[in-house]
């Protein structure tokens, strides 16, 4: 969680700020890790985090988001912290549709 921590701290609330290395917003998939990492260690706040990767995600490049979907929905569907719900399948469509184009009906 502290490179995690760092990621964000350097971001200083800016979702692009370090973008090019292959993500759009650095800030979305260290949200999304700490995020994973809180719940994994049985922490709070970890939905909230979870909740503005996604936000800031879906603000940003298409690799950001799918990226940030398969974490989030991805691993916390596997180990039963989240449910398979509508929310998620309307996440990982719209992850799907991202990578593909609008054209994409579904994936």
């Amino acid at each position: 969680m502290r490179w995690t921590q760092t990621v964000i701290d350097l971001a200083d609330g800016d979702p692009g700020k370090g973008a090019g290395f292959g993500i759009g917003s650095p800030l979305a998939g260290a949200l999304a890790w700490r995020g994973v990492a809180q719940w994994w260690l049985g922490r709070g706040g970890w939905r909230q985090d979870l909740d503005d990767a996604l936000v800031l995600a879906r603000n940003s490049n298409p690799a950001t988001l799918t990226v940030v979907v398969a974490w989030t929905y991805g691993l916390g569907i596997q180990y039963g912290v989240l449910r398979a719900d509508e929310s998620a399948l309307r996440a990982s469509e719209q992850g799907c549709r991202s990578r593909r184009g609008p054209a994409t009906i579904s994936c």
